[in-house]
C-alpha cells in the first residue's frame, strides 16, 4: 500500500511528533509511506529523527500564502506518487486537494475538540478518524458526523521510567507542564496560579514548562506578576527524546487544559512512571478513565488545582496506582496499535472504493 500523509507543518507538535512515529511503523510493516508537508514551518530535530523508510517532502509554502503555485505543487506531488491512501491530519487540507482521484482516496483525522475553524472541509472525507471518544462524540453531537475512534499513541519503549518512586514528597516538589504555550487553550496561567497559592501556603513547589507558544511573554509575566518567577522554569521547545529522557525526573506532570481532545503528554507521563493531574474535561478525562490512573480537578479552578497538587504532595500514590498507569498506556496508547489501526481502516476504504 502507498500511504500520503498531509499536514501543514512539521514542528514539535503532538500531531507531528506522533506523525512520525506512525509513519515509521507503517513502513515497517511493508507499505510505502510518505509525509508531505505543505507549509514552510518545519523543526530540523524531528526531520532528523524520521526513519528512513519514511519519504519526507517538504514543499515550502509561506504560511498563509495565497500563491496557486504551491496547491498546484501539492497535486503534483501526489499524483507523482500515486497513493492509495491520501491520510490528511488537517480538515481543511481538503480545500486543496483537486485532482478527482485523488479526492476519492482520501481520509482524515480530528485532533481535537471540533470549531468551526478546525473542521473545514471534514465532510469531504472518505473515512473520518477521531483521536478520543470524547471528539467522536463531539462529531456527532456539533455535526452529526460519524468518527472511528482511533487513540493516540507513543513509543513506550523510548520513555525513560523511573525506577524508584519516593516514600515522602521530595523538596522542592518539582512539577512539569508540558506543551505548546497557548494559556487560553492549554491553562497554563491556571497553573502558575495554582503555584503562587501553594508557595503562599509554604509549600515547596517548583515547575518546569517545556514548550514554546505565543503565551510565552504572557506567562512569563505572569509569574513575576505572581512573585513565583523563581519558582518557574521555561526551557522552549526540546526534542522528543529529551522529553522522555527527562520526564522520570520530576514528581507530577500537570495538564490543566480548558480544552482537549486527547493529551499525549498526559500519556507520556504515565509511561514513565510519574503520576498526572488533569483539568476533568474532555480527552484527558478519558486517559485516565475518569480517574482510575491519574488525579483532576475541577477545569479552569485554580484553588482546586492547588488543592489537588498538595493532596498528591501528602499522600503520593502508590508504585501499584503508578504501574496500573503505565500498563493502560501499553494496552491502550501505544504507536505500534494506532498504527496498525490506522492500516486496518485504510483496507476497508480502500475496499469501499471498488
Amino acid at each position: 500500500m502507498i500511504i500520503s500523509h498531509v499536514t501543514y507543518g512539521f514542528g514539535m507538535g503532538g500531531i507531528e511528533t506522533m506523525l512520525s512515529n506512525i509513519a515509521r511503523y507503517q513502513a515497517l510493516a511493508g507499505h510505502e509511506v510518505h509525509i508531505v508537508i505543505l507549509n514552510d514551518i518545519v523543526d530540523q530535530s524531528l526531520v532528523d529523527s524520521l526513519d528512513s523508510g519514511v519519504h519526507l517532502h517538504l514543499l515550502g509554502r509561506p504560511p498563509g500564502s495565497r500563491n496557486p503555485i504551491h496547491i498546484l505543487r501539492l497535486n503534483t506531488c501526489l499524483r507523482k506518487l500515486h497513493p492509495d491512501v491520501v491520510h490528511l491530519h488537517i480538515p481543511s487540507l481538503s480545500r486543496y486537494i483537486l485532482l478527482p482521484s485523488l479526492r476519492r482516496r482520501f481520509c482524515v483525522t480530528q485532533h481535537d475538540m471540533c470549531t468551526p475553524a478546525n473542521t473545514i472541509g471534514i465532510r469531504k472525507a472518505g473515512q473520518i478518524y477521531a483521536i478520543s471518544d470524547i471528539v467522536r462524540r463531539d462529531l456527532k453531537n456539533k455535526m452529526s458526523l460519524k468518527a472511528t475512534t482511533v487513540h493516540n499513541g507513543i513509543e513506550i519503549s523510548n520513555v525513560r521510567l523511573r525506577v524508584a518512586i519516593p516514600s515522602a514528597p521530595r523538596c522542592p516538589f518539582r512539577i512539569l507542564q508540558l506543551g505548546r504555550l497557548e494559556h487560553e487553550k492549554k491553562g497554563q496561567d491556571i497553573l502558575l496560579h495554582a503555584v503562587s497559592a501553594l508557595t503562599a501556603e509554604g509549600r515547596n513547589v517548583y515547575v518546569t514548562f517545556i514548550g514554546d507558544g505565543e503565551s510565552r511573554s504572557y506567562l512569563d509575566g505572569l509569574a513575576h506578576e505572581l512573585g513565583i518567577a523563581d519558582r518557574v522554569e521555561f526551557t522552549g521547545n526540546r526534542p522528543q527524546q529529551y522529553v522522555f529522557d527527562h520526564l522520570a525526573d520530576y514528581d507530577l506532570l500537570v495538564q490543566p487544559s480548558r480544552y482537549e481532545g486527547f493529551g499525549l503528554t498526559v500519556i507520556e507521563a504515565m509511561a514513565a512512571g510519574i503520576p498526572v493531574l488533569v483539568a476533568d474535561a474532555d480527552g484527558p478525562m478519558e486517559i485516565i478513565d475518569g480517574g482510575r490512573f491519574g488525579y483532576h480537578f475541577r477545569s479552569g479552578d485554580a484553588a482546586d488545582c492547588a488543592d489537588r497538587i498538595a493532596s498528591v504532595i501528602d499522600s503520593y500514590p502508590s508504585v501499584e496506582f503508578l504501574q496500573n498507569a503505565r500498563k493502560r498506556v501499553e494496552d491502550t496508547f501505544s504507536v505500534d496499535i494506532t498504527a496498525r489501526r490506522y492500516l486496518s481502516l485504510y483496507q476497508s476504504h480502500l475496499s469501499a472504493q471498488k
